[in-house]
């Protein structure tokens, strides 16, 4: 087998939830997206609110 065709064949993480990637294929950036707006607002929130509370862990 050459290098090109290891890279084209795809192998699922974990092959049993293979109905739930199919299902999720098409809106998973927008969930990553979501998650990690999430995670950044609520970090920022804290910076915004209390701004020198934290000074130490700077």
């Amino acid at each position: 087998m050459s290098a090109s065709t290891d890279k084209s064949r795809r192998s699922l993480f974990v092959p049993a939830l293979g109905s739930l990637y199919a299902a999720l294929h098409t809106t998973s950036e927008t969930i990553l997206r979501a998650v990690a707006g999430i995670f950044l607002t609520i970090h920022g929130s804290q910076k915004i609110t209390d701004p020198f509370g934290a000074a130490e862990m700077v």
